[in-house]
């Protein structure tokens, strides 16, 4: 059985090494950054645990305005990767969060030369996780990286048009905050 728990900050160096590895240089935000959105009361570190044993994390923005889940990262370990736990994870953070209506994930477009990529998105889909039909981009240095939004129901919820832009909106304010082109790209979503 999968537990989830609030982890501490003194976790995140040993954390953040293993985000550099698994996540591509174009979604990483800085170690400083993480410490900055860690310091908020509505940024959490999750670690995920097996048997006592850490398999994974997630890095989760709370909006309790909105009763939803913004889904910053999310990862198991290596060694613990194809096993199941990924699903196992979700259904703890289900749990965890049953009050809230669901968890948005940024979701990397299919590439055809990445098979992680279609990997991923069948490993949502098959979650139940639906795309949503929006053009989204996530905000970084580069000027934005276009994505798909997902929308993971928790209590058969799936937002309408107005709910996902307050939704949005609202996780640029806090995670993309350093990124000074953060308005003119909230500005290019079409939802």
């Amino acid at each position: 059985m999968i537990i989830v728990e609030e982890a501490n900050i003194k976790d995140f160096k040993t954390i953040y090494n293993d985000m550099t590895v698994q996540f591509p240089e174009t979604e990483m935000k800085s170690y400083k950054k993480f410490l900055n959105l860690l310091g908020l009361e509505s940024y959490k570190l999750f670690a995920a645990y097996s048997d006592g044993v850490p398999i994974g994390y997630s890095l989760i923005n709370i909006d309790p305005k909105n009763k939803v889940l913004w889904l910053d990262y999310i990862a198991i370990f290596k060694n613990f990767q194809s096993k199941g736990y990924g699903k196992e994870v979700f259904c703890a953070l289900k749990k965890k969060f049953s009050n809230f209506k669901g968890i948005y994930l940024e979701v990397e477009k299919a590439d055809e030369k990445n098979p992680d990529t279609k990997r991923r998105i069948k490993f949502y889909e098959k979650l139940g996780a639906q795309k949503l039909s929006c053009k989204y981009i996530y905000p970084n240095s580069d000027g934005g990286l276009e994505m798909d939004l997902y929308f993971l129901s928790i209590n058969s919820f799936l937002p309408e048009p107005s709910q996902i832009r307050d939704a949005v909106l609202e996780a640029f304010k806090t995670l993309h905050s350093d990124i000074l082109q953060v308005d003119d790209i909230f500005q290019k979503i079409v939802f």
